[in-house]
Formats: structure tokens, C-alpha cells, sequence
């Protein structure tokens, strides 16, 4: 669960949305530091998130940079306890690209948009179990992002090969 922290690279400046078309140097980093909500996520190969299972809050994760370390802890309800991870980012080959090491490995992460306001979608690959697994995962700053940031996560996930039936959304505590 830790690498969907890597939602770890967004933050906040007004208007500007990053994609592919605008180029790698369009990412600031200082402006992704803040606290997030994991909102959504597609998966390749299908399968369920541990937070995004039915009746489990949405995760949060916090991006911070201290010392010009960048680092995510990420915190969710696992059954009857909360578990927090802190994870180190490392710059990857490109502006927009970073690896996030995790005990099992490591998770290969691109912030593909943000605005650094209301969201940011991160695509996240890694290997589970010696098969490639993909992640395209939706933070916000709110619980309930604007239509314009649901529009924009539906239309990256199409164009990034992500069908309907591959995104997962958070369910409503129901304790």
C-alpha cells in the first residue's frame, strides 16, 4: 500500500495542469509537499486495493521534503488497526519520474497531472510476486474532488489503457 503513496509528488499551485504534452520540465516538486487522499485507483492486472475494499476509508498520504529528501508516510485502516508507512522517493531518470523504495523492492512512479491544487494521478509500476503489475492512482486535497479532476483521471486512465472495469473506488465507512 505503501508505493500508492507515491501520490507523494503533488502540492499546490493554481492553474497549471502537468501532462505529457507540456514536458518533464513542468513538474515543481515544492509544490507537491502536503497532505493527500488516495481517491481512486486502475489496476493492471485487475485486482481489488487494500484500501479501496469495501467499507475501508480512503487512505492519506503526506509528502514532505525535509533536507531536500522528498518522503512519503502513508496511513490506512487495515482491518481494526491504522497502519502508517514512511517511504523514501529518489529522484528517477526524468523530472517527472521517481522510484520509491519499499522492503520487497522498489515502485517505479510518474506523476502523469496535477494541478497542485485539487489533484494529482501517478502511474506506478512494480513487481509482485515476479509479475508486472500497474497502478494508476487519483489523490486530492479534498475527499470529494471536482468534476474537472474526476474528468481528468477518467480521460488519463483511457488514454493510459485503464478500462471501467480496472478502477477501483473507495466505498463509505460504514462503522
Amino acid at each position: 500500500m505503501g508505493g500508492t503513496a507515491l501520490l507523494a509528488l503533488l502540492g499546490l499551485c493554481l492553474g497549471t495542469v502537468v501532462t505529457e504534452a507540456q514536458g518533464p520540465e513542468s513538474l515543481d516538486i515544492a509544490k507537491l509537499v502536503g497532505f493527500w487522499y488516495e481517491i481512486a485507483c486502475a489496476t493492471k492486472p485487475a485486482r481489488k486495493s487494500p484500501a479501496l475494499s469495501p467499507g475501508q476509508p480512503v487512505s492519506a498520504v503526506l509528502i514532505s521534503l525535509d533536507n531536500g529528501q522528498l518522503g512519503l508516510t502513508t496511513s490506512y485502516f487495515q482491518k481494526d488497526h491504522c497502519v502508517k508507512i514512511r517511504e523514501q522517493v529518489l529522484q528517477g531518470d526524468a523530472p517527472r519520474k521517481f522510484k520509491i523504495i519499499v522492503e520487497a523492492g522498489s515502485k517505479d512512479v510518474e506523476v502523469v497531472a496535477t494541478d497542485y491544487v485539487t489533484f494529482a494521478i501517478l502511474d506506478m509500476s512494480s513487481s509482485v510476486d515476479g509479475r508486472a503489475q500497474r497502478v494508476l492512482k487519483f489523490y486530492s486535497h479534498k475527499l470529494e474532488p471536482s468534476k474537472e479532476a474526476w474528468d481528468k483521471f477518467h480521460q488519463v486512465a483511457q488514454e493510459r489503457g485503464f478500462g471501467e472495469q480496472e478502477l477501483r473506488f473507495p466505498e463509505p465507512d460504514r462503522q
